[in-house]
């Protein structure tokens, strides 16, 4: 039984969950935000980017290079970019088609971060 996640994201007509393990949902919801200046830049690529959600985003595309964040919603631009937890698919469209999955894997679901797709 593993501690799992929620990462819900909506907007444009679509849903998007994603089942993400501690370490993803922690860096998702981290107050640093990972370019380590002292001034808030406009755009960086995120230094905190977990080495685990670096390799599952270079399976997911040939062409990714580096998590990009923006100053107005850099935990939003996480939220967006991270990949599913291992043995769980990349998005479902509903809580309980997620949580189905949870289930049946004797999972236990124990927080969620709500975001915006855009």
């Amino acid at each position: 039984m593993a501690k799992v996640y929620l990462i819900m994201l909506r907007g444009q007509g679509d849903t998007e969950i994603k089942v993400v393990d501690k370490e993803t949902f922690d860096w998702v919801t981290s107050s640093d935000p990972g370019h380590g200046l002292k001034e808030m830049p406009i755009s960086w690529d995120d230094m905190n980017t977990p080495v685990s959600q670096l390799e599952k985003m270079k399976k997911l595309s040939e062409d990714f290079w580096s998590v990009y964040l923006t100053c107005g919603s850099w935990e939003n631009d996480r939220a967006l970019a991270c990949a599913a937890a291992d043995g769980y698919a990349e998005s479902y469209g509903t809580i309980k088609s997620a949580m189905n999955t949870i289930t049946k894997k004797g999972d236990v679901l124990t927080n969620e971060y709500h975001g915006e797709i855009y």
